[in-house]
């Protein structure tokens, strides 16, 4: 399994759709902040201003561009960089939105149109540690979206809203794959197009440290040494070394050990390993060093960690 996928296995990823809206007129709206979340906003018709708390930048989003803010911060949209931004839960009452159908916010009945789909990408709280969350900037932004692959997105986002709203059989793991699928599409037609930040998506675009990591992630159990993973790369230790920390921000014995860690929460969530088992299945011999190693993690034991959900279901307002 190629890294990112299995990153993406372990998160716990799931979809919700807030709504879609319309808006027209001097309108603003204050979107709060929420954690582990990726919020996102897929302009359908018309432009708007996004303004990213802790980003200094405003950003102009047209029809196609499909914007996602991967830490959740709060944001404001506007028709124009002056306009008024009451809450979002002030608009939803002034609109009168209960909550079905689409959002219509009109603060003046002529002038252009701006119509959006709005939600976010839960995740589990444990996975905020992760290398590759940790690494995506404040906003990912795929501008201007071939009209074929923004109508795709879109038809995808209402499918994730009907299994949402009507739970069938199977619609968990609908649903489930479905996130990823939107999630990973997404982050390509990005990639295409802008300089990647330091982290896990800039390492698998280097051939040699792809391979390293793509080995960590086919075997995180292997006793790897940085000599052994750097062989796998086709370098020497120093220069694999070098260049594995500038791509990603840590070293290679850091993520190896991130990622063991990460896949012993999951097996542990599972409910179906024990502590001692779950150590052994991601490479460590001893259980009282896992323990260890997983408390500095995670800032909880292991024990813990089997009882708890594998995912915050808060509902979002």
């Amino acid at each position: 399994m190629d890294p990112i996928s299995d990153i993406l296995s372990h998160l716990d990823f799931a979809g919700m759709l807030y709504f879609s809206t319309e808006f027209s007129g001097d309108w603003g709206v204050r979107v709060p902040a929420y954690e582990n979340v990726v919020r996102f906003h897929l302009v359908l018709r018309g432009e708007c201003h996004v303004r990213i708390e802790g980003n200094n930048a405003t950003n102009h989003i047209r029809q196609g561009d499909f914007l996602m803010i991967p830490h959740g911060a709060q944001h404001d949209l506007l028709a124009h960089p002056n306009a008024a931004t009451p809450e979002l839960e002030t608009v939803l009452s002034d609109a009168g939105y209960d909550g079905k159908g689409q959002l219509i916010y009109k603060l003046r009945d002529d002038g252009a149109q701006t119509r959006l789909l709005c939600g976010h990408f839960s995740f589990s709280p444990q996975a905020r540690r992760n290398h590759f969350l940790q690494s995506l900037p404040p906003f990912i932004l795929a501008r201007e979206l071939p009209h074929e692959a923004a109508a795709w997105l879109a038809a995808t986002l209402n499918m994730l809203a009907t299994e949402a709203n009507a739970p069938a059989p199977g619609n968990s793991i609908i649903v489930h794959h479905m996130t990823e699928v939107l999630f990973v599409q997404a982050l390509r037609l990005w990639m295409q197009k802008e300089a990647l930040p330091q982290g896990v998506l800039k390492a698998m675009g280097d051939p040699m440290i792809a391979r390293a990591l793509r080995a960590l992630h086919d075997d995180p159990a292997s006793p790897w040494t940085v000599e052994s993973i750097a062989r796998n790369a086709g370098m020497s230790r120093t220069v694999f070394a070098d260049r594995f920390h500038n791509l990603t921000g840590t070293t290679p014995l850091k993520y190896l050990t991130g990622w063991r860690l990460e896949k012993a929460r999951k097996l542990l969530q599972s409910g179906e390993q024990s502590v001692e088992s779950a150590a052994l299945s991601v490479g460590y011999q001893s259980t009282p060093a896992s323990s260890r190693a997983f408390s500095k993690f995670y800032g909880f034991g292991p024990g813990q960690a089997r009882k708890q959900d594998a995912r915050d279901t808060r509902t979002i307002g």
